[in-house]
């Protein structure tokens, strides 16, 4: 779909073989707010039109930018050797004019603790912990991973997130790993501290070192810059009775919608993430979508759980 401005306001147009004529275009519905010359306004189909006279809807195939992948592993000796993967979030920082990206990535090199009981424990994970990354770019384009001060791998500074409560972790036992789901710059922020707000995720360990879901909450976190997080008010909690089995109806929150027009003020605010469930008792698990809806970030309850996507019976080798 292509867009041009009109001196009256703005109006989309299709991809036509007709001449332009005032008769092909689409206005748009009256409930968005008016718009000057200066502001594009995005068009993605026809449910996001109030009407269309002699316009056919496209849908245009997506390019991949020439110099992708824009972000990639560390070298071999680096934290995030082995990859950088979900959930990884950016946007604009208009103050610092730069984009910023928060992700999470993985050592090439994993040792098992059955095999090196002296690695056991939260600080010698290394690579077996997944940890959080921060990189910036003038223009979206060219990232950097300036280093942090905060975490240091094979006596490196590196790009490596600690939050304020990670660092007063004492290791095994504790639930002082951490890492991020969801950023977002503040509409309002009240202090210059919280600037940035994020969703990370706390999740415990038991006495060998491995990672218990007796503790997984998603607490909420605030940033003045994006890189210096401290810790805020817990917004979901769905810790588990067993060290190996998450809670039932857990979600691993990954996206937030707020809808202050929602006519339910119980569910202004849309959390979407990752559910894994069994099928039947005893089954395995079966990753799918879920939705939990709340009247704020600190009202989520993991037993309101809505499943909205869900694979079919997982695959099971034959005997």
């Amino acid at each position: 779909m292509g867009m041009r401005r009109d001196r009256d306001g703005l109006w989309a147009k299709g991809n036509m073989n007709t001449k332009e004529d005032p008769m092909n275009e689409i206005s748009c519905s009256p409930s968005i707010p008016s718009r000057d010359n200066r502001t594009v306004q995005l068009i993605l189909g026809k449910s996001d039109v109030q009407s269309a006279q002699g316009v056919s809807f496209h849908l245009n195939p997506a390019q991949k930018h020439t110099d992708n992948p824009v972000l990639i592993p560390g070298f071999p000796h680096e934290w995030d050797s082995l990859q950088i993967n979900w959930p990884s979030r950016a946007c604009y920082d208009p103050q610092d004019k730069l984009f910023k990206c928060w992700y999470h990535g993985l050592d090439a090199v994993q040792y098992d603790v059955a095999t090196h009981p002296e690695r056991r424990g939260f600080a010698h994970w290394l690579g077996r912990l997944w940890r959080t990354g921060y990189a910036e770019s003038a223009d979206g384009i060219h990232w950097t991973k300036p280093a942090l001060g905060q975490h240091t791998h094979r006596g490196q500074d590196t790009n490596v997130i600690v939050t304020d409560y990670q660092a007063a972790g004492t290791g095994i036992g504790y639930d002082h790993g951490s890492g991020v789901s969801e950023v977002w710059l503040n509409p309002a922020p009240e202090r210059a501290d919280d600037r940035f707000l994020g969703i990370f995720t706390e999740i415990g360990w038991d006495a060998q070192g491995y990672r218990s879901f007796k503790t997984f909450r998603k607490v909420i976190y605030a940033s003045p810059d994006g890189k210096r997080w401290q810790r805020g008010q817990v917004a979901y909690d769905a810790s588990s009775d067993s060290d190996t089995t998450p809670a039932p109806n857990v979600v691993d929150m990954s996206s937030v919608v707020c809808d202050p027009d929602d006519p339910d003020p119980g569910r202004r605010y849309k959390v979407y993430g990752q559910t894994d469930r069994p099928i039947r008792p005893g089954g395995r698990g079966n990753r799918g979508v879920g939705l939990i809806c709340a009247p704020d970030l600190y009202s989520l309850n993991y037993e309101n759980l809505q499943v909205l996507l869900e694979g079919e019976e997982p695959y099971e080798p034959s005997a």
